[in-house]
């Protein structure tokens, strides 16, 4: 067995049961657990953050005031968990390490540190970060599950990968989205990161703030905005984006759902399904894939850290369909042939599929390429079951961490748990994960840094576009294929702010712990 995999998944479910029942599967109920985890030079491993959940919101529920989570998926709470642990360690070094009134915390010891010379913060050098989940990552790492069922020869069309990273040859990359129908000329092959960090690109985010490159932001915001009611992104010459309705372009794009479109179809990216009302968050592999190369910190963050946050290795538990299958030819060795050829896969759909893309992107930002483990799959209770017809999926995501965070949201309104049908919109029902959450962190750490400007006067995509080298490698990563079909998420959505007079009140005095249902409602300001 993998022993480094069986330590964290250990760690990992310990921690979970630890956890009071509020929020678990109950009965015939199983949900999905992810974990981040941090160890120091001597191996020592500790639980920061915990996610679960399956569920996630259709367009039509989103809301613009990002007071919601939209995306309750295990592996995005647990996410959004660590994010808020990572802002209350910089709020502790803020004060010097006098923030005992933040709420029951767990002794993990500050992680960051203050880089003198860039005047940013940084995670401990000693510092390594890892992530487990009890079942594959839905999106392009679960097709492995259908090519054990179906037998399927990986060296078929269906199951093609992406060219290996010493292979940039035309032939190589036309024969590695010939699955995708796209047809690649001389002029285009640069969608590809073929010009690697090339001279261009560096000027490019050198020059990020010139009128030109700001003339662009505007316009690529214009186009964000006018497919809103599409719900989709633009193609360059303008045709939806999802249905080429414009017969001059000739680039396939898939279906309306292009969740129907090619399911067995390796190394595609695909948004998360929604009963009757269609999602706009993409799969759980293609966020871990962007992880992989932008750093899971995210653009907020990465205005105040001095590098990205990248994984050094991931855990993931085999189903209990190719575990029940090892005991039936009772042969270990069959179980350790299945996981490494899971590893392989999961390497594949979680890192390898962006390398020519990465290729694209500048210092500080790289393709990280993390250690894959592969474990035998805990509980039912922690593994859904596409075959099982008893099973029932959990409404209900957990979400928390060492700094004192511990809540339960309803994964199919976005709101903590409890929320009354008379208040749905109160400002308590809003969890301290959502958008809006994050984002008040964020500007109260902001403030203080920087206590002569006022933070309060930008919106969400405003903060999110003032460090520019995240957002320009973000664009550079979602124009290749296959991640242009990327669906982004309108602009409009993002254009909300906070409030100063409502921190005022003392919802801010404290990043990390608050009493939500002792604070007033905050007044709703959007663009």
């Amino acid at each position: 067995m993998d022993e480094w995999g069986i330590k964290v998944s250990e760690a990992a479910l310990a921690k979970y049961r630890s956890l009071p029942k509020k929020g678990k599967p109950q009965g015939r109920e199983s949900t999905v657990l992810a974990a981040f985890l941090v160890s120091t030079s001597s191996q020592d491993l500790q639980v920061v953050a915990i996610g679960t959940g399956t569920k996630c919101l259709g367009q039509a529920q989103l809301s613009e005031y990002g007071g919601i989570v939209n995306d309750s998926h295990a592996e995005v709470i647990a996410r959004r968990g660590l994010l808020k642990f990572l802002y209350c360690n910089i709020e502790d070094l803020i004060l010097g390490g006098h923030s005992a009134e933040l709420g029951v915390r767990e002794n993990v010891g500050n992680i960051i540190e203050w880089d003198n010379n860039k005047e940013k913060f940084r995670v401990s050098q000693t510092i390594n970060f890892h992530l487990y989940i009890s079942q594959l990552p839905c999106g392009d790492a679960s097709l492995f599950l259908q090519s054990i069922d179906s037998n399927i020869d990986h060296d078929s069309v269906a199951f093609r990968m992406l060219p290996c990273k010493n292979d940039t040859t035309t032939s190589a990359i036309n024969e590695s989205v010939a699955c995708d129908d796209l047809s690649l000329s001389d002029e285009n092959l640069a969608d590809f990161g073929l010009e690697s960090h090339s001279n261009k690109h560096h000027e490019e985010i050198q020059s990020y703030g010139s009128e030109k490159n700001e003339k662009k932001i505007d316009a690529c915001v214009a186009n964000e905005e006018a497919s809103a009611s599409y719900n989709t992104r633009i193609c360059q010459k303008g045709c939806d984006a999802m249905v080429c309705l414009t017969s001059s372009c000739n680039k396939y794009h898939g279906t309306k759902d292009e969740n129907i479109y090619n399911k067995e179809v390796s190394g595609i990216v695909r948004r998360k399904p929604g009963r009757g009302d269609r999602t706009l968050s993409m799969s759980c592999s293609d966020k871990i894939s962007v992880w992989n190369v932008l750093g899971f910190q995210g653009s907020l963050l990465s205005g105040l850290f001095c590098e990205p946050l990248y994984l050094s290795s991931i855990t993931v538990s085999l189903s209990q369909h190719v575990l029940e299958s090892s005991l039936q030819v009772k042969s270990e060795e069959y179980f350790k042939e299945k996981s490494q050829q899971c590893a392989d896969f999961l390497r594949q759909a979680l890192c390898e599929r962006l390398f020519l893309s990465s290729q694209k992107v500048a210092f500080p930002f790289r393709l990280n390429r993390p250690s894959f483990h592969v474990v035998p799959c805990p509980s039912k209770e922690l593994s859904m079951q596409v075959n099982d017809g008893k099973a029932l999926a959990c409404g209900y995501s957990i979400v928390w961490n060492t700094s004192g965070l511990h809540e339960v949201i309803l994964g199919t309104t976005g709101r903590k748990q409890g929320t009354l049908k008379r208040a749905p919109l109160s400002s308590a029902t809003e969890p301290s994960i959502s958008r809006k959450g994050l984002m008040r962190l964020f500007v109260l750490i902001q403030s203080q840094l920087s206590p002569d400007e006022d933070f309060y006067q930008y919106s969400y995509l405003e903060l999110k576009r003032r460090y520019a080298p995240y957002t320009l490698s973000k664009r550079l990563i979602l124009s290749s294929p296959p991640f242009d079909k990327w669906s982004a998420k309108p602009a409009h959505l993002q254009c909300f702010f906070i409030s100063k007079e409502f921190d005022s009140h003392g919802y801010g005095k404290y990043v990390g712990h608050y009493s939500s249902s002792s604070i007033p409602n905050e007044p709703q300001r959007v663009l």
